[in-house]
């Protein structure tokens, strides 16, 4: 990923003129705003997460397809985030994705990502989320209620 983030500016930065090609923003501003890349155990993605932008990756179980991690989530997680700083494997964990959603506020995510905050706000749960349909996995809450209630559970568990 981080390749072609510079490749794209640099192309950019080439051919802009020439090619009459006028933009408010710089090509990486856009990528920023809009893209969230999810993975399952990537060490060199998260060696260079702050290349790719720390607020534009999401880990991902990606349970029950056969690339899942699961039933060894757990210590797929810890394997993967020994060593990073508590805030950004916070955003990893399920902060970006929340956020990217619209589950939680950039300022939310601010808060929970430093440890500031251990609660998320309710008030912006959407009713029109999709529930299981059996609900034998999420009791029949929607899907937005399962993330809030992981984010807190992820917040309080690593302090």
């Amino acid at each position: 990923m981080p390749y072609w983030l510079e490749q794209m500016e640099d192309r950019f930065d080439r051919h802009r003129f020439w090619a009459n090609v006028e933009l408010p923003r710089r090509p990486l501003q856009y990528f920023r705003d809009h893209f969230t890349f999810s993975f399952q155990e990537d060490h060199a993605g998260v060696a260079l997460r702050h290349s790719i932008g720390i607020d534009n990756i999401c880990w991902a179980n990606d349970f029950p397809h056969s690339v899942g991690d699961w039933p060894w989530s757990n210590e797929v997680r810890a394997r993967q985030f020994n060593g990073l700083p508590i805030d950004e494997v916070r955003k990893i964990q399920g902060l970006n994705i929340a956020a990217q959603l619209g589950v939680i506020t950039p300022a939310e995510k601010a808060e929970l990502a430093a440890g500031r905050s251990r609660t998320l706000s309710t008030r912006r749960l959407h009713p029109w989320r999709p529930t299981d349909p059996g609900g034998c996995l999420t009791g029949r809450r929607s899907a937005t209620e399962v993330v809030v209630d992981s984010l807190e559970s992820s917040c309080r568990e690593r302090g």
